[in-house]
C-alpha cells in the first residue's frame, strides 16, 4: 500500500527529473550544486565501501556519491521503474553500479549488507519513517554509516515550497507527507539506534545533512 501511494504521489516526476534541472534551470542548478557540494563534504573516499542509495531517483545523486566514495559496489533504489530504467541505462558503463525498484519500507537486502546507507531528501516522502530506519538499521554493517538529506519546515522553506507547486513544481504537490525539524529527526535517529555524527544546515536553514553511525 504504502508504495502504490508513493508511486501515485511521484507519477508525474520524469525519469530524467534532476539531470534535466540542472541543465535547462539556473535557479535548480544552484539549488542541486549546492546540495551536491554539501554532500561532498560528508564523504571520505573508500574503495571498500558497499553503498546503498535510498530514492535514487534519476542518479543525480549517485553521481556525486561515486565520483567522491569509489566505492566497491554502489546499488540505488527506487518506487518509480521509469527513473531506475534511466539511471541503469545512463551508467551502464560501470559494472559495479546498479540500479533496481524496490520500497524502502520492506528493503529486499540481508543483515548487514552495506557500509554506507544514503537517504538524500526521501524521509519527507516516506509514509513509515520509524520501519525504513529499522530496514536500513538492519542492512547496515556495525560501524557503518548513514547520511541523511532533509528539507527544514522552516517559514522561508514553507514560502518557497509553496509558491514553487504553484507552478513548474506542481508535479511534487502531493510528495511531501512528513515535516521534520532538526530535533524531531536526531529524536528520530537516536531513538532507531543512530549516533551522530556530523550536522550541516545550509541553504539559510533550509536544509539539513546528518551523518550518523550504527554502533
Amino acid at each position: 500500500m504504502n508504495t502504490l501511494k508513493s508511486i501515485e504521489n511521484h507519477s508525474q516526476v520524469p525519469p530524467d527529473y534532476y539531470f534535466s534541472s540542472i541543465s535547462t534551470n539556473l535557479g535548480q542548478r544552484f539549488w542541486h550544486q549546492t546540495r551536491f557540494r554539501h554532500l561532498s563534504s560528508m564523504i571520505t573516499p573508500d574503495p571498500t565501501a558497499t553503498v546503498l542509495d535510498i530514492g535514487s531517483a534519476d542518479g543525480a545523486f549517485s553521481e556525486v556519491i561515486y565520483q567522491r566514495l569509489h566505492p566497491k559496489s554502489y546499488t540505488g533504489i527506487d518506487v518509480l521503474q521509469s527513473s531506475v530504467d534511466y539511471a541503469q541505462d545512463r551508467f551502464a558503463h560501470r559494472k559495479n553500479m546498479v540500479f533496481t525498484t524496490a520500497d524502502a519500507h520492506h528493503l529486499p537486502y540481508k543483515k548487514q549488507s552495506f557500509t554506507a546507507v544514503f537517504c538524500l531528501e526521501v524521509l519527507e516522502h516516506i509514509f513509515n519513517p520509524k520501519l525504513v530506519l529499522k530496514e536500513i538499521y538492519r542492512v547496515l554493517c556495525p560501524g557503518g554509516y548513514l547520511v541523511i538529506l532533509i528539507p527544514l519546515e522552516t517559514p522561508l522553506f514553507r514560502l518557497i515550497w509553496y509558491l514553487w507547486t504553484l507552478g513548474k513544481g506542481r508535479i511534487w504537490k502531493h510528495a511531501h507527507v512528513n515535516q521534520y525539524n532538526r530535533s524531531s529527526l536526531k529524536s528520530l535517529l537516536q531513538k532507531s539506534g543512530f549516533t551522530i555524527s556530523r550536522e550541516d544546515c545550509f541553504m539559510a536553514g533550509m536544509l539539513y545533512l546528518v551523518k550518523a553511525k550504527k554502533i
